[in-house]
């Protein structure tokens, strides 16, 4: 090929190459159209003619903040490319000086080539795509505007630099977030840095602040480094994959750099690699995307990939979720070894503002009522004066915000619990804690019922057991309405220890503490007790057993609790829908209420009147499921999802995972993607017990899917992965429901596969069909577009289309239509764009794949040429329509004559 036709070639490809990158600024799509166009050694002149088009669009813009906005992405595209590997920093380099040669012959006035000029190798010396030492030929290589040019930068670059700027405030921001371990302050603060206001685009923010934040937690401890992978898992709801991508590569291209202060750098950044991985912030396959060229460039770099590959394939995605160490994650066991060793310090010293350093310090902010539990227990077993110190301290860590009123509520709890073994060494230390308790209530900082409470366990033994069941109700409500967390309820009554022949007296009491509450608590603690049954806590038959002892007393009681009826009609309506308990029970509550029965009777027919709002939710979260399996569109169903009202979140788990069993592996692989998803909208907690409902419904799934079972444990290896689930789910699920046979098995195969396979093998746990691998899709795309020019089946091939499910990839159907289209010629060129306008109309071609995919096809026209030497007036066929039809850019028409002119020359 002619040098001259090799060039006219690559022209043709900048314009596309600059067209698709201002419509989607996707420098992964960018690296592909490089690599379809071919030509390596034309690579210095591609971007020489990408930055030329660009001045050439600026000055066509529609003012100068546009065309600044245009110059900027175009420089985030070349350093894109060269991040990637895509161009070389020497390739560049002269690919910047030839354009500066052609700024003389430019048409467009002095000022533009300056601004447009500057623009460019600002950006480019800042992101140290080209050498400081270009900036002395820029004269006498841009002629007369050369001068200009060289002081357009020197303004541009003015110290502060914008990245330097940038550097300075994630430095701080990350720094604070070590210090301070307030992960949602330290994503709020990185949500705040405006890009315009530091002249850098949002994309270049979002690399920089990984990179800055994986350097920075190298030179720390492994502690810091566990926050820092922390962080970059919740810095995805601000920043895109590519810019994570780019974020780690711009570390590997410094890794030597990084080693100078850091000698494990290279095992460092491949911990940080692997642990990106599993979750879910790289793709599994992140190490075979690297460059070769960086590969080559340092043998650093390909140790940290060896190394990474080594974790990834000897290592459970468990062990890889502590690969910082246990220590990283402050083990409880160290934890209450710090805890005590302050406490004890500070009664010696009486150093008030050390003590709270030293509890700043240990950064735990969740473990704080270890920390009251301890300064509590030490004070009344020194007496009096320590008390008051006691409480001098609790202050001063309430007043500065270290220690939040809810972890002062469990510790105290916490403290009444375990007053039995403190009074055996303190025989009056239940007077004792009963006064600090009071000085904290008359301070406000805790309820007064704790002095009760602290009464009716200094007594619990003397009593009998109602008494006991009574104390251990009030503790959880008290806490429940406090946390609103049903696992530390489950935690405190394991803790408590109550009988567990005394459990529906327990409920009963429960009820009865909600009557005093107001509505909202009284939700709150109907919600508390569907969770204990949830959880394996409270058997459903317990918890009627309690409502019937409840209806029984109704005619002594409603002297007392005038609202009673409306009370218990609303405790059943709830566990009706709940189906804690049968319907059967509302027939027997004339008879046990007496006289107000059938007004209890008549009111739950009213909160339960058909349809029953959990049956609406129900059907309402099934039909968004189902259109998501149809769509695959995972923000609309995040999106619907998230206007649903009622507490849904459980549901919607339990029914995407019973919804998922019934459906092939494709879908499944889809479910794993939405339950990812959807921890931008509910807790840990509704995850928790959303899986725990499908185990306890799992012997009735399998009568519909035999294998659920292994189904269900490969759902919950794989939420594990995503960090949908902790690594201990299995040991926190309820014994009686790990104890049934189904149940035991599912949590055997679930342990076995985090045991036994890699987090990269768990992440394709539903077989490489379901994620559609490229090889599999350009097969099936093939097939599908020779059965229709065969067949001219339209409506079956935009089913096939449909069925790929495959949207990101429907730029590949567009090019081999037309490439078959072209083959053919002509019936099966209107054959062809009738099956793209079928596909658009159904939805299963976004504008901006055909766009893309006539891209691909006009750079591939070299090599269809040898065997259809029309191929470019015919391909012109189709692209007309397209054209006055809107569907694709005005420009494209010139960049397809372009290359045309260049095959043809």
């Amino acid at each position: 090929m002619a040098a001259s036709d090799a060039e006219a070639r690559v022209a043709a490809a900048a314009g596309l190459i600059l067209d698709g990158y201002l419509a989607n600024e996707s420098g992964h799509e960018s690296a592909v159209y490089v690599d379809d166009l071919g030509l390596p050694d034309h690579k210095p002149i591609l971007v020489t003619q990408i930055l030329a088009m660009a001045m050439a669009k600026g000055q066509e813009a529609g003012g100068d903040e546009e065309a600044a906005l245009l110059h900027d992405t175009v420089c985030a595209l070349v350093s894109s490319l060269g991040v990637r590997g895509v161009f070389s920093p020497d390739q560049v380099e002269a690919a910047v000086e030839a354009f500066l040669k052609t700024l003389s012959a430019s048409p467009l006035p002095d000022p533009a080539k300056v601004k447009c000029a500057g623009k460019y190798l600002a950006h480019l010396l800042e992101d140290r795509m080209v050498p400081e030492t270009l900036l002395a030929s820029v004269p006498s290589l841009a002629g007369e505007p050369g001068p200009a040019i060289v002081e357009e930068v020197g303004r541009l670059t003015r110290l502060p630099l914008p990245i330097t700027a940038l550097k300075s405030r994630v430095k701080g921001v990350v720094q604070e977030y070590f210090v301070s371990g307030d992960l949602k302050e330290a994503i709020a603060n990185l949500a705040e840095v405006e890009a315009p206001r530091l002249r850098l685009s949002a994309e270049r923010c979002g690399q920089e602040v990984v990179k800055r934040l994986l350097v920075e937690a190298m030179e720390k401890k492994n502690h810091e480094r566990e926050m820092a992978s922390v962080l970059l898992s919740a810095m995805a709801k601000l920043y895109g994959s590519e810019q994570f991508f780019e974020g780690f590569i711009r570390v590997l291209r410094s890794i030597d750099d990084v080693a100078l202060d850091t000698p494990n750098a290279a095992q460092l950044l491949a911990r940080f690699i692997a642990r990106a991985t599993v979750d879910d912030v790289l793709p599994p396959v992140f190490v075979s995307l690297v460059p070769a060229r960086l590969i080559a460039a340092s043998p650093r770099v390909k140790e940290v990939l060896e190394q990474v590959k080594s974790l990834m394939e000897q290592h459970s995605s468990t062990l890889i979720m502590n690969i910082w160490g246990a220590g990283a994650k402050s083990s409880a066991e160290e934890l209450k070894g710090a805890v005590a060793m302050l406490v004890d310090e500070y009664f010696e010293s009486g150093e008030v503002k050390e003590a709270v350093q030293c509890v700043q310090d240990l950064e735990a902010p969740h473990f704080l009522h270890e920390v009251v539990k301890r300064v509590v227990y030490r004070a009344v077993e020194k007496g009096e004066a320590a008390m008051r110190m006691a409480l001098q301290l609790i202050k001063a860590l309430l007043a500065i915000g270290a220690l939040e009123h809810m972890q002062l509520t469990k510790g105290m709890q916490r403290s009444v619990v375990g007053l039995a073994d403190l009074s055996l060494d303190v025989p009056d230390a239940p007077e004792r804690l009963r006064t600090l308790a009071d000085w904290l209530a008359f301070e406000n900082l805790v309820s007064p019922a704790f002095e009760q409470a602290v009464l009716l366990k200094a007594k619990e033994r003397a009593q009998p057991t109602s008494a006991r069941v009574t104390s251990c109700a009030t503790i959880l409500v008290e806490e429940f309405l406090v946390s609103a967390s049903s696992q530390d309820a489950v935690a405190s009554l394991r803790e408590l220890g109550g009988p567990d022949d005394a459990r529906p007296e327990l409920v009963m009491k429960m009820l009865q503490l909600s009557m005093d509450k107001s509505e909202e608590e009284r939700a709150m603690i109907l919600e508390l007790l569907t969770a204990l049954v949830v959880r394996g806590e409270v058997q459903p038959a317990e918890v009627e057993a309690a409502l019937e002892t409840l209806l029984r007393q109704v005619p002594e009681l409603v002297l007392d609790v005038p609202r009673l009826c409306d009370y218990l009609a609303h405790a059943i309506a709830h566990f009706l829908e709940d189906r804690t308990v049968p319907e059967a029970l509302l027939a027997s509550v004339p008879a046990l209420a007496g006289e107000k029965g059938a007004t209890i009777v008549a009111q739950v027919g009213k909160m339960t009147s058909l349809p029953l709002p959990v049956t609406t939710m129900k059907a309402k979260v099934k039909g968004i499921i189902a259109e998501y399996f149809v769509s695959g569109d995972l923000p609309e169903a995040l999106e619907r999802l998230g206007e649903v009202e009622g507490r849904c979140g459980q549901e919607v788990v339990k029914r995407t995972l019973v919804e998922a069993m019934e459906k092939k592996n494709r879908d499944r692989e889809m479910a794993s993607v939405l339950l990812s998803g959807m921890t931008k909208l509910y807790g840990s907690e509704q995850f928790f017990e959303g899986f725990i409902r499908v185990l306890r419904g799992i012997d009735d799934i399998a009568l519909d899917t035999p294998n659920a079972a292994q189904l269900l444990a490969r759902f919950i290896a794989r939420a594990t992965i995503d960090d949908v689930l902790p690594p201990v789910f299995v040991s926190l699920v309820p014994a009686r429901v790990a104890s049934t046979g189904r149940g035991k098995e599912v949590l055997e195969m679930a342990k076995a596969l985090m045991e036994q396979h890699s987090s990269t093998r768990i992440m394709n746990l539903w077989g490489a069909g379901a994620k559609s691998s490229v090889e599999e899709l350009k097969a099936l795309v093939c097939t599908l577009v020779e059965e229709f020019f065969d067949s001219g089946d339209l409506a079956e091939a935009v089913r096939c289309v449909q069925e790929l499910d495959a949207p990101d990839f429907a730029h590949e159907v567009v090019k081999r239509v037309a490439y078959r289209a072209v083959e053919k010629g002509g019936p099966a060129l209107p054959q062809g764009r009738g099956l793209l306008d079928a596909l658009r109309s159904s939805g299963a071609l976004p504008d901006s794949q055909l766009v893309r995919g006539m891209g691909r096809a006009v750079l591939g026209l070299a090599d269809l040429s040898l065997d259809v030497p029309d191929a470019p007036a015919r391909l012109d066929s189709i692209a007309d329509g397209l054209v006055a039809d809107g569907l694709l850019p005005a420009s494209f028409k010139a960049h397809a004559a372009a290359m045309a002119g260049a095959i043809a020359a």
